[in-house]
């Protein structure tokens, strides 16, 4: 079989290796909530209003309207119960994104085995298991595929000087950043491609028909940018600008280690200036910056060798949107984030081991070749062992733990998984270690009453609640909690005002104008009561609920107008 023929089938295989228990794996409580298994608009699967809001929502503080309609989609054609269709997706489009680097470089180089071995990396990488195996990290998996198609297409317009390839590289680019917006990147990526090996920035005779033709690609960015920043509703304290570049370069330190030596893996990773994370020690920042200009310095050394160069600075340039100089969270830096960057390693890596060898006359050539299979089945089995880590809540919230034993988030994720399997004594231990972290931490607090409500201890879950919604009053869900709980103790005055203040929060819930009307029924005042009901109703007409409850106060108040 020819190698353009046997190279792709190698990679599918290997992605199917790796990644392939993850078919029988479930939804964990790290973002999965947010995007599947408690967002009803994505469980109703594709719809004109589920468009609409994919479209106009912020949620899970992003604008990524594609990732929304892929997983509607999913839910259609698999059901929004089961997380297999959600996980066969992501293993699919991982195994297109192998495909599309190989035929990429390919077309760029026309190398084909380095070209797929640098695809391999790709496939094999334990670092991008986080991508493939979260199901709300489909964002990462959709991304890509749209990111390195557009880049085949630029290459195409470039080599042929086609303008419909030129057209087709923007459109994907559009569609790309409304997957993820991480892509924003992606024009100066295809400048780097322009130096080499393209080569038009380097021909007087090119160089400004190419700058010219990036500019839509930028302005496409430059919207990205603003509709990210929009969906940041819910911003973590800002950091100094000292605390932001110290943890920005020794995260790009870190990821060069992990590139080298992918162990240990966490799901979560504090910020050393945040709770739970470590302070970092004096030396941290000024090492990290002696060893990134010490490999700045080789690669423009060994520049003759082009892709290495680029592929380094491919690296740091895609990572610019997630190392945290511009803070958009609260982490550290995140195995999901190497991605797209690390494809500059890749091709850093291959080609430069390459030139070695040429160098060298092909002496040592055999050697070479049995450590890179060695080293592809190390990752591999490392790959598919870390992929287990997310078979379910408990596991990958026990696996980080043993990571990072004081990240309150992770603490929170894994009394949640907790929770979900009845283990309510755990569950309550690890939302009150979260807390003991970050003695603010309203979330915490109000799963802690939950957890405590389950097990019958209503006192302590009320004190749980109450201090939930005085670290945060616009903690809806919270008051919510407390109003029924509040109800439940025989206090309607309490329980009344708690869901009247979550109703001001949400005012467009009709859930929320029921229950207060049931509240308020309950407490004989009727009147009050019917215009919460025709409040639901005129938010859903549907609601049956509202209807009955409506009808019965109607009739208690003597009237026979039944309508809202």
């Amino acid at each position: 079989m020819k190698p353009s023929l046997l190279i792709p089938v190698l990679l599918v295989l290997a992605v199917v290796g790796v990644y392939g228990a993850s078919l029988g794996y479930g939804f964990v409580g790290f973002d999965d909530p947010d995007y599947v298994t408690a967002n009803p608009i994505v469980q109703r699967g594709l719809s004109a209003d589920g468009v609409k809001w994919a479209f106009t929502t912020h949620a899970a503080q992003n604008w990524h309207p594609l990732t929304w309609l892929s997983l509607m989609l999913d839910a259609q054609l698999f059901g929004a119960t089961s997380a297999r269709g959600f996980h066969l997706t992501n293993l699919l489009l991982h195994a297109l994104n192998c495909l599309l680097l190989f035929w990429l470089l390919r077309a760029l180089t026309g190398a084909t085995w380095r070209s797929g071995l640098a695809a391999a990396l790709l496939a094999l990488h334990p670092l991008h298991v986080e991508s493939v195996a979260w199901i709300a990290e489909r964002k990462d998996v959709l991304s890509l595929a749209f990111a390195l198609g557009a880049t085949l297409a630029w290459t195409r317009w470039a080599r042929r000087g086609r303008w419909r390839d030129y057209a087709l590289a923007l459109a994907l680019l559009a569609l790309g950043l409304m997957a993820k917006q991480m892509l924003v990147t992606l024009p100066a990526l295809w400048l780097l491609l322009e130096l080499w090996p393209l080569g038009r920035l380097r021909d007087p005779a090119t160089r400004a028909r190419t700058l010219i033709a990036t500019l839509p690609g930028f302005a496409l960015s430059a919207g990205a940018i603003g509709l990210t920043l929009a969906a940041q509703t819910r911003r973590a304290t800002l950091l100094p600008l000292d605390d932001r570049l110290a943890n920005a370069v020794v995260s790009l330190a870190r990821y060069l280690g992990k590139l080298v030596w992918p162990h240990p893996l966490s799901a979560l990773y504090p910020h050393p200036a945040m709770n739970g994370g470590v302070p970092l020690a004096s030396w941290q920042a000024p090492a990290a910056v002696a060893l990134l200009a010490a490999i700045s310095v080789a690669v423009w050394r060994f520049r003759r060798v082009p892709a290495l160069p680029v592929g380094w600075l491919w690296f740091l340039v895609a990572m610019l949107p997630v190392i945290g100089i511009v803070q958009v969270g609260e982490q550290a830096m995140a195995d999901r984030y190497a991605y797209l960057p690390f494809i500059g390693l890749y091709v850093a890596i291959v080609w430069g081991v390459a030139a070695l060898l040429e160098h060298a006359g092909g002496r040592g050539r055999e050697p070479v070749l049995v450590l890179v299979a060695l080293a592809l089945i190390a990752l591999g089995a490392t790959a598919h062992a870390r992929a287990g880590a997310w078979r379910d809540g408990i596991t990958l919230g026990e696996s980080a733990r043993a990571v990072e034993p004081v990240h309150p988030k992770m603490l929170y994720n894994l009394g949640i998984a907790y929770a979900e399997a009845n283990r309510l004594p755990e569950a309550a231990g690890s939302f009150a270690a979260a807390i003991t972290i970050a003695p603010d931490y309203a979330k915490a607090y109000n799963n802690l009453g939950q957890t405590y409500e389950a097990m019958g201890k209503l006192d302590a879950a009320r004190g749980a609640y109450q201090v939930a919604v005085a670290k945060d009053p616009d903690f809806a869900l919270a008051r919510v909690n407390l109003s029924r709980l509040l109800a439940r103790q025989g206090d309607l005055d309490g329980a009344i005002e708690q869901r009247r203040r979550a109703v001001a929060l949400q005012p467009d819930d009709p859930a929320g104008h029921n229950n207060l009307g049931g509240l308020l029924a309950q407490a004989g005042r009727l009147e009050e009561a019917v215009a919460q009901f025709r409040a639901a109703l005129a938010l859903d007409p549907a609601n049956p609920d509202a209807r009955k409850n409506l009808n019965l106060a109607l009739r208690m108040l003597g009237s026979s107008d039944a309508k809202p």
